[in-house]
């Protein structure tokens, strides 16, 4: 989702209240739950941005949805977004806020497609090694795309390693109609 300058500004208020008050782990661990409950919820998500549907309706499916299952802190500041009319606002600022969460703690996501997936022990090595390639932190996003066929798809920030199988027969076919179209001169 991309983020407003409102919610980024909402997002760094709660990260820097989060900190100030040593829950900074509790409040990311809500977001994640916020961002993966309107990720995987379509009709939640259009809810939340209707003109139609009052504030006060939507603070109500709010707090019903989440009581019990973040910390008081967030709930107190949808609460908060909700009474200002920004209730529309949430999904960017928990993106917002897992963005610049990432930042302050010098995290750095990694997408990683494989053809198949990856075992517990696979992932922690590919984890492994991509931390002391970069120095920081990795939080990988794990994505299984049969058309690789094997290898994997490893991008990170600008950079992009393709050890696939798929991106490999690219190369011999390349290669072959190259060589094909020399030999013809």
């Amino acid at each position: 989702m991309t983020e407003s300058r409102v919610a980024g500004r909402y997002a760094k208020s709660l990260l820097d209240l989060a900190k100030e008050m040593g829950t900074l782990p509790a409040v990311a661990d809500d977001m994640r739950l916020v961002a993966k409950t309107l990720a995987d919820n379509r009709e939640l998500r259009v809810m939340l941005t209707s003109p139609v549907l009052k504030s006060d309706k939507k603070l109500a499916i709010i707090t019903a949805l989440f009581t019990g299952k973040m910390s008081e802190l967030s709930l107190k500041f949808f609460v908060l977004l909700a009474q200002k009319g920004r209730d529309q606002e949430l999904a960017g600022v928990a993106d917002a806020f897992l963005a610049q969460y990432r930042t302050v703690q010098g995290i750095q996501q990694a997408h990683l497609t494989t053809a198949t997936a990856l075992t517990s022990e696979q992932r922690a090595e590919f984890k492994r090694l991509t931390e002391a390639q970069t120095g920081k932190q990795i939080e990988l996003l794990e994505t299984v795309n049969a058309d690789i066929i094997g290898g994997f798809v490893l991008r990170l920030g600008d950079r992009q390693i393709d050890d696939s199988v798929a991106s490999r027969l690219q190369r011999l076919r390349t290669s072959f109609a190259d060589q094909s179209y020399v030999s013809k001169m």
